[in-house]
């Protein structure tokens, strides 16, 4: 009688194992920088579009204002506030006090809250166009007033001029940046930073041109 010589399974060695992992490893890790660049695509574009909403809505807001109302536009003296710098216009009896370069609902480099950065009401004297103190939380809400920019979002520019001077012919400009200080590349917030972060960072410019339809 024979006997059948059975063939020994050796398996997987110790090095192939190790390679295996390695590989797996490797896969995993890009799966995660992928899905982390996802995110911060993502985040990036939510942030750009809520930016890009808050410009238009401010332009518009004006520009309507200015075209449709029949009203004359009127600048506020400035108004300083413990350091602060509160800039405000008029249409007719609708009031803008603003304040430049500082991100709504954190603090500047002073310590100072910016509680409100772009606010729009209703003068509670028509004729008399005067800027509101909008550098503390407890702002007169009987003017019906509310805040126009969304929370981490501040003011860079809001210029209003005539073209030519005494015609019924505006230029707009409203200017924005998201973002805490840190990532502009100067004070102007003008200029986002290169590098990680950038999704938390962005600026939008728009301007417009409107002609009084009404006087």
């Amino acid at each position: 009688m024979k006997i059948k010589k059975l063939a020994a399974n050796t398996g997987f060695t110790i090095v192939e194992l190790m390679i295996a992992l390695m590989v797996l490893s490797t896969i995993l890790l890009m799966g995660t920088v992928i899905l982390i660049q996802i995110g911060a695509l993502y985040t990036k574009g939510v942030n750009g579009a809520s930016l890009q909403n808050a410009t238009r809505n401010a332009l518009v807001d004006v520009s309507s204002s200015l075209q449709f109302s029949g009203d004359d536009l009127s600048m506020a003296p400035d108004l300083h506030v413990a350091g602060t710098l509160i800039n405000a216009f008029c249409i007719g009896s609708t009031r803008y006090s603003y304040v430049l370069n500082r991100e709504l609902g954190t603090t500047d480099t002073t310590g100072t809250p910016a509680p409100h950065v772009l606010w729009r009401d209703t003068l509670p004297n028509v004729g008399t166009c005067t800027a509101l103190d909008i550098s503390n939380d407890s702002v007169n809400m009987a003017t019906q007033g509310y805040e126009m920019i969304p929370e981490h979002i501040r003011l860079t520019k809001l210029a209003i001029t005539q073209s030519p001077t005494d015609s019924d012919v505006y230029q707009i400009d409203v200017n924005m940046a998201y973002g805490d200080s840190d990532l502009f590349t100067d004070a102007s917030s003008t200029t986002c930073k290169g590098g990680p972060g950038t999704q938390f960072c962005g600026t939008s410019q728009l301007s417009n041109s409107v002609n009084r339809r009404i006087k």
